[in-house]
């Protein structure tokens, strides 16, 4: 986690991948968790799905962006917020 931290804090991008496919457990909580220890905001974590990926593969600016996606962005990061606010693993 320190070395997470240290990375961002430098300035490093982090993107966040799965290892669908060749793990059966197919749920990333545990990953959420770490990175809030590692100090990451629930925005930076979301980035790390979102923008950060289309940033680093040069592809911001392709598709059209929609509204729902306004709605989807916020409530991701206020579900983040609410999950890690709420679990006890969090802490």
């Amino acid at each position: 986690m320190a070395q997470t931290r240290a990375f961002a804090e430098l300035g490093g991008q982090l993107l966040f991948g799965t290892d669908v496919g060749y793990m059966t457990d197919y749920d990333p909580s545990d990953e959420f968790v770490y990175l809030q220890r590692a100090e990451l905001t629930p925005a930076q974590i979301l980035a790390m799905l979102t923008t950060g990926p289309a940033d680093r593969f040069e592809r911001a600016r392709t598709g059209r962006p929609r509204p729902a996606w306004r709605r989807t962005s916020s409530y991701s990061t206020a579900t983040l917020e609410r999950t890690c606010g709420r679990s006890r693993r969090c802490a």
